[in-house]
């Protein structure tokens, strides 16, 4: 994208280990709000939510909107809306490992590794500390902790990601914006892994259709849901979106 155009990215917070996390995907935009609005007090505002991100983008996007700000870009990455995607009770109920094997699973897409333990292996340790530090010994084995994680690459850092996924994926499965439509245009970019994964199971426009009442426009990108943000891909995503801004 253009270099002169500054880039922010807003991290969960609890992924120090310290801030407490929030439960609700309400809570974490309103946690958001009031940190971009330090940087920039006032729109337009250029919002791009991957995944879970999607959700809270458009609860930020639409509590802008209560307060007559304007959002000059809303763009969602690779995820049909809460509505379309629920959460199975057995993944609500996960424990901590699962939720551990979970992130497991993504680097192993992330990096082409194969996990050298199995989840049985994980909950035997009885310890969700051990466990951490086991996986993250295998990522730095494989020199792919740094995808996700600092120079360090401590084992607290894994389990405070467990505790910060887990939160999010329970609030995402929470939230029901049915009732929230908003002014601006919405930009969904799909790979086309997921448009074959999802198939017809999903309506047009993947649900977002149904929070606009200026329509959405679909863009196809290259890659996987994970891959979509690593080079080379992301490049690709970065020229589509240079496009439309």
């Amino acid at each position: 994208m253009d270099t002169t155009r500054a880039v922010y990215g807003l991290e969960s917070p609890g992924l120090d280990g310290q801030n407490q996390i929030p439960e609700t995907v309400e809570a974490l935009a309103q946690y958001h709000i009031d940190r971009i609005r330090i940087i920039q007090p006032n729109g337009p505002y250029y919002l791009i939510g991957h995944s879970f991100g999607t959700a809270v983008a458009l609860e930020i996007a639409w509590r802008l909107e209560q307060v007559d700000e304007t959002l000059a870009l809303l763009a969602v990455l690779d995820q049909p809306t809460p509505q379309y995607t629920p959460i199975s009770d057995h993944e609500k109920q996960q424990t901590e490992f699962e939720w551990l094997w979970n992130i497991v699973l993504t680097f192993k897409l992330l990096a082409n590794i194969e996990p050298p333990f199995s989840l049985d292996g994980l909950k035997k340790t009885n310890s969700l500390n051990y466990a951490c530090r086991t996986v993250m010994n295998w990522l730095k084995q494989e020199n792919a902790y740094n995808i996700l994680f600092s120079s360090k690459g401590l084992p607290e850092e894994l389990r405070a990601l467990v505790k910060v996924y887990r939160a999010n994926a329970l609030a995402f499965a929470g939230y029901q914006p049915q009732d929230k439509r908003l002014r601006c245009t919405i930009d969904l970019f799909c790979t086309a892994e997921s448009i074959n994964r999802w198939g017809e199971e999903q309506p047009d426009g993947w649900g977002w259709r149904e929070h606009t009442l200026t329509g959405v426009r679909m863009h196809q990108v290259t890659g996987s849901h994970f891959s979509m943000l690593n080079a080379p891909q992301v490049q690709i995503l970065a020229d589509q979106l240079t496009n439309i801004l």
